[in-house]
């Protein structure tokens, strides 16, 4: 695995590990002077276990470029020398970044150029014939070229072939002047279809994957399965796509503006930024994420399926022990694969048919999961009425005898009789309970002042009554999105449901993990936990810039020096400074980076090298700009240099 500026690590295979893997690597390949590794990017395995860098490096002594494709033995550990190095000024490498092999070991390699270089370079494919023997330096032609305007290549990435050794390279694409060119896939001929050198094969793609319809963002890197079809990591949205093989996408002209297939992402999957993506041969996909500094791994899509799959990873290469800095690009040992998980299958009874909602179908197996439910005691009050006996005096007349000679009289006699009267007890008020789905959230990262995607939360009533809701809100910097809200003010009958959207919108960069959800209704509040990561706004900018020689008090050819913001926010401008330690060597001819950035925008500052009629030797500056988002701010500070003749 390339592991940003850190080096080469190689883990053993997985087997049948899952969860949480903090392993330390089985070997690495470190930065140092003997490995020459210095900005570790593209990587490829040969059938031999070989490993192949593609590494980007200026030396800053001598303003030499050594970037180029560097090749170590299989089993290299530590401080380990190349058996070879491509590199050079008749290789044509510039800024190397994806890197794969054919089933004859010819090297392929995306390098994205510099469309600000004088002269510029050009966004290429270059293809180097395989070893063989072949050790040292290796500044040799390349055996094939594919640039021009007609391949449509921008900024090139991630390269892959298939059994047929079609080209699939994933273009971040690029946005310039107010136009722009789309992040997309091309897919060029096979090697043996290319026109012959010299010059380059300026050809249009046979095929290329991109519109709205493909979700691509910032595609970066690209792999194929033994079916050809393609997987495509888009660090910009936290995605995996899979598009189907190239049989099945309509023929050119005009894009095959697909949707995919089936798409890894979402909170469950982990993935911040996935850079580099691999297939073992069980399919199992392998991500190399940047910003979590993991490789996750996830099943077969034989087993998870199509359409949206946010699932959990089946196992995690992840933490401390790992080495993990930032990993960009990874590639799988031929032959290695980890056992899939197989299902226990229950048969699933066919309904009736002669009526209803059903369809006739023949039984299917499906995986057997087994629920197991568990009581809860919920405690209701209950108003009981008791009846007391009270004693009434009623009068009754007893008749009583008297002499003889006298007329009888009626003397009253007092006799008691019982009357019931009811004394009711107190009663208490009713309530229900209402229970949210998920009941946790995670955002993952999003760009400070910005706002996420807002995310569902379903309400259901699971009591004896209805649920009468006055308001649902959330604790901040999380919000209810009011346009989708259908519980607030509302009242939920037994077993009926309501949802509302969550979004949320960090004002500051920092992970935030205690928020939560405050349903007010007649019974007790709904856990939903909230949490999200606020990411600082990095604009993006050359590593460096170097001009070319000039006589001392003479003027150099301008330089075109492009900044971008690949946020979802926009940013304001301070004011373009010339800094460092010859700062008069150089001028700033023009300016767009003022004002206001807009997001996935981006400016332009030209200069020019004037060294001074006393100047002599290598003269350096810098410059760059400070930029502020809401509270936060930010800067670019660009190394300039240039030799006086």
């Amino acid at each position: 695995m390339a592991n940003g500026g850190s080096g080469v690590t190689v883990y053993p295979p997985l087997g049948s590990s899952t969860g949480q893997l903090n392993e330390a690597p089985s070997t690495a390949i470190s930065t140092t002077m003997t490995t020459g590794v210095h900005n570790p990017y593209g990587i490829a395995l040969d059938s031999s276990g070989n490993i192949y860098v593609a590494s980007q490096h200026v030396h800053s002594s001598t303003n030499v470029s050594t970037s180029g494709v560097l090749v170590y033995p299989a089993g290299s550990n530590g401080n380990a020398a190349p058996i070879a190095t491509i590199s050079g000024d008749s290789t044509g490498l510039y800024e190397p970044e994806g890197i794969a092999l054919d089933s004859t070991g010819n090297i392929y390699v995306a390098d994205d150029g510099d469309s600000n270089a004088s002269p510029q370079v050009p966004a290429s494919v270059f293809v180097f014939p395989a070893l063989g023997g072949s050790t040292g330096l290796l500044d040799e032609a390349p055996s094939a070229i594919i640039s021009g305007d007609n391949t449509g290549l921008s900024y090139p990435v991630g390269i892959a072939l298939d059994s047929s050794g079609n080209i699939h390279v994933a273009d971040y694409g690029s946005i310039s002047g107010g136009g722009s060119m789309p992040a997309s896939v091309f897919v060029f001929p096979s090697l043996a279809s290319l026109p012959s050198q010299p010059d380059y094969p300026n050809v249009t793609p046979s095929i290329t994957i991109s519109g709205t319809n493909t979700d691509l963002t910032a595609p970066e890197g690209i792999a194929l399965d033994s079916s050809g079809n393609i997987y495509v990591a888009d660090g910009y949205v936290a995605s995996v796509f899979v598009f189907p093989p190239l049989a099945s996408l309509p023929s050119q002209p005009g894009y095959p503006n697909v949707t995919p297939s089936a798409t890894i992402g979402g909170s469950n999957t982990l993935l911040e930024s996935p850079e580099g993506i691999a297939l073992d041969s069980g399919r199992n996909i392998y991500v190399a994420d940047e910003y979590a500094a993991s490789v996750f791994v996830y099943p077969a899509l034989a087993v998870s399926g199509t359409g949206q799959l946010n699932e959990s990873p089946s196992a995690t290469i992840s933490g401390p022990l790992t080495e993990l800095g930032s990993p960009m690009f990874i590639a799988i040992q031929p032959g290695a694969a980890t056992p899939t998980p197989t299902a226990t299958s229950t048969a699933t009874p066919t309904p009736t048919c002669g009526g209803g909602d059903y369809v006739c179908s023949t039984p299917t197996h499906t995986p057997s999961v087994t629920a197991t439910a568990t009581a809860t005691a919920t405690a209701t009050a209950t108003a009981t009425a008791t009846a007391t006996a009270t004693a009434t005096a009623t009068k009754t007349a007893t008749p009583t005898v008297t002499a003889t000679g006298v007329t009888p009289t009626a003397t009253p006699t007092a006799t008691a009789t019982a009357t019931p009267t009811v004394t009711p007890t107190a009663t208490a008020t009713p309530t229900t309970t209402l229970s949210a789905a998920p009941a946790k959230i995670s955002f993952g990262s999003v760009d400070a002042t910005g706002t996420s995607k807002p995310k569902k939360v379903t309400l259901t009533n699971k009591g004896a009554i209805a649920a009468v809701i006055g308001s649902v809100t959330a604790t901040p910097p999380f919000a209810i999105a009011s346009v989708a809200d259908t519980c607030s003010d509302k009242s939920i009958a037994v077993k009926k449901k309501c949802s509302f959207e969550v979004e949320f919108s960090p004002a500051t960069p920092g992970a935030v993990t205690d928020g939560s959800i405050d349903v007010t209704y007649n019974g007790a509040n709904p856990t939903v936990s909230l949490s999200g990561t606020g990411i600082a706004v990095t604009l993006k900018a050359p590593s460096k810039e170097t001009f070319s020689p000039v006589a001392a008090g003479g003027t150099g050819k301008p330089k075109a020096i492009k900044i971008s913001n690949p946020a979802t926010v926009s940013v304001n401008l301070g004011t373009t400074s010339i800094g460092g330690s010859d700062p008069t060597a150089f001028t700033l001819m023009a300016n767009s980076c003022t004002g206001t950035l807009a997001a996935k925008a981006n400016c332009t500052i030209t200069m020019e090298f004037t060294p001074g009629s006393g100047a002599t030797g290598a003269q350096s500056a810098k410059v760059g700009f400070s930029y502020t988002y809401g509270a936060n701010d930010g800067s670019v500070s660009i190394p300039i240099s240039g030799t006086v003749k």
